[in-house]
């Protein structure tokens, strides 16, 4: 598999099982995580001069927000629009409406391996091919 050139993806969820999946997914597949709890850690971390944020994973809420909301507020410390990734995380259901910030994909929480790397290594792809 190929390795990423330059960049990451971003994390934001509460779920330890995920967390420790994922993380474990990434580094088998040789892309660069970051994990986040708090969005206001994720926004410090992702407005450091030395961070290339290139997909966002985000559940369709998290600690009273909406996905979109969370991308939201970190594209716009970016100030620029990243594809997310919206994590289906047990009965909720990610809303994929006209909005600003919609998702790419949707993952189901039940998710095989391969169908999260097909996506992230596609945004990979694709951002890499857009620079």
């Amino acid at each position: 598999m190929r390795k990423s050139t330059g960049g990451s993806a971003m994390l934001i969820t509460n779920n330890e099982i995920y967390k420790t999946y994922i993380t474990e997914l990434f580094r088998i597949w040789g892309y660069d995580i970051c994990i986040f709890d708090k969005i206001d850690e994720a926004l410090h971390f992702a407005s450091s001069e030395k961070f290339d944020l290139k997909v966002l994973i985000v559940p369709p809420k998290h600690n009273g927000l909406t996905g979109e909301n969370v991308v939201a507020v970190i594209c716009g410390a970016l100030g620029k629009a990243v594809p997310w990734i919206c994590l289906k995380i047990g009965p909720t259901s990610c809303e994929m409406g006209n909005i600003h910030h919609k998702a790419v994909s949707i993952i189901e929480d039940m998710f095989s391996p391969e169908e999260l790397y097909s996506e992230v290594s596609r945004l990979f792809e694709k951002n890499i091919s857009d620079e």
